[in-house]
């Protein structure tokens, strides 16, 4: 696994859900909430089953999955029409960027446990 790909392309969400704000692209609360379909999440539930055993892991495990889920109430915001409400999200200190925080210190953390 990659973890520095997986921190930058986690950190391009901001730039993608603010282009989804801004009307530029439109995105798919389904789709955005799956943890499965990125590179990290192809390895949290393939070859990095190895780790569950670590609590470092499993921490990755729950962060990831919380960041897409985040990503995706965002999404279904900006669907909704709300663009305050999914900008307040996206901005300093808005929930998106406080869970994408944790996320990529969890990706920091696993990639540290492993001697990466």
């Amino acid at each position: 696994m990659d973890f520095a790909k997986a921190v930058d392309a986690h950190l391009a969400w901001i730039m993608k859900l603010q282009e989804a704000i801004g009307g530029g692209i439109k995105l798919d609360v389904a789709e955005v909430g799956k943890d499965t379909l990125c590179e990290l999440g192809k390895w949290i539930y393939s070859s990095g089953t190895v780790h569950q055993d670590m609590a470092a892991f499993q921490n990755l495990k729950s962060k990831h999955a919380e960041f897409h889920l985040c990503a995706a109430e965002v999404v279904r915001i900006v669907n909704a029409g709300d663009v305050e409400g999914a900008l307040n999200m996206v901005d300093k200190g808005g929930e998106f960027i406080r869970i994408s925080s944790d996320t990529i210190s969890a990706i920091k953390a696993m990639k540290k446990e492993l001697g990466m």
